[in-house]
């Protein structure tokens, strides 16, 4: 019975937590933005659009996600921290209440406490909110975590139709920091796309500076093919400047060699753009850049919006009309010509 009541208070304690994500979330003007329990996984990439049915991990404890409208990181700490002293306020309560429930009743010959059904609900609770109330005050005291909470509000920033150029991310931000490889990778790889929508070349040139010695590590290429996101993104990044931005054939041949398996296969709009641009800026295969920019176009269209966000939508959008001038401009033919856009230094 013991054991049936750890997981009964395993159980109860996601409930609760849930619950007070939920009501806290609301209350400071969020949106459900995803929930899953027992594989039925419904999400939404804005509060205007009902809850769509996705494939889930079947889960038999409930898990959701708020979300606001340009979350500002400072605000999504507190939140966290207003949740954590609640949730535990309401697990002692609970935890009060099974307690006298067990002590009231005058049964004989009870077994001690720390071995009955109520203890595994109360013990269960408990540990789970100590683990919560140290994750709560990691948030706050940890640098790293602190970054990465606000590379994730950008995130969900991005899901709610914000552009890169209006979040609030910056390069500068991580100067002088101690942080590991994996959450410089992310968070520079998002200046960098900050960068692009600005088509500002030398915050570009900065961002990449910083990243190349961090992805040509032997330990980061070897966690790239193993798991690919989330080192992939950066390494797309680097090479779509090296073929376009500022064209560099050695940087962009050797690039192309790190994920050479992955941008091969990748039918995404964004990988099929990319490697349009390396065909025909650094091998000079416009039959083949063309190809690949129409499989670009057509998978842009059916992009799911939970991976692919509007800003993402839009900014490949413009690169791949971009590659079509250059192309038609080239005498090539293979689209109507349109403006060319220029990128300032």
């Amino acid at each position: 019975m013991y054991f049936i009541g750890l997981f009964l208070g395993l159980l109860l304690y996601s409930v609760i937590r849930s619950t007070v994500v939920f009501v806290s979330g609301k209350a400071a003007g969020f949106y459900l933005a995803s929930f899953n329990l027992f594989g039925f996984h419904y999400m939404r990439a804005i509060p205007t659009e009902p809850l769509k049915k996705h494939k889930g991990k079947f889960t038999i404890f409930p898990s959701l996600i708020m979300s606001k409208i340009n979350l500002d990181p400072k605000e999504d700490k507190r939140l966290a921290i207003i949740e954590a002293v609640i949730h535990i306020i309401v697990v002692a309560i609970i935890s009060v209440i099974i307690c006298y429930l067990w002590v009231v009743p005058s049964i004989g010959g009870r077994k001690p406490f720390y071995l009955t059904f109520h203890a595994g609900i109360v013990e269960s609770m408990v540990l789970m909110s100590f683990a919560l109330l140290f994750v709560t005050l990691n948030i706050i005291g940890n640098a790293e975590t602190q970054l990465r909470n606000e590379y994730n509000a950008a995130i969900r920033n991005l899901r709610d139709g914000f552009g890169y150029a209006q979040l609030n991310i910056s390069r500068q931000r991580i100067q002088g920091i101690t942080l590991s490889d994996s959450i410089k990778i992310l968070y520079l790889d998002m200046c960098f796309n900050v960068a692009l929508e600005k088509k500002d070349v030398q915050e570009m040139s900065a961002v990449l500076r910083e990243l190349d010695p961090i992805l040509t590590k032997d330990s980061t290429l070897s966690n790239m093919k193993r798991a690919g996101l989330p080192y992939q993104g950066a390494y797309y990044s680097v090479l779509l400047f090296s073929s376009y931005i500022r064209t560099h054939q050695g940087n962009a041949m050797r690039y192309y060699q790190y994920i050479k398996e992955f941008i091969e296969e990748d039918m995404d709009f964004n990988g099929r753009t990319i490697l349009a641009f390396y065909n025909y800026r650094i091998l000079n295969r416009s039959d083949v850049a063309a190809e690949l920019l129409i499989q670009a176009e057509n998978n842009l269209i059916t992009a799911d919006d939970l991976k692919f966000p509007r800003a993402s939508k839009n900014l490949y959008k413009r690169l791949i009309e971009e590659l079509k001038d250059s192309l038609d401009e080239a005498g090539k033919g293979y689209f109507d010509p349109k403006p060319i856009l220029s990128y300032d230094e």
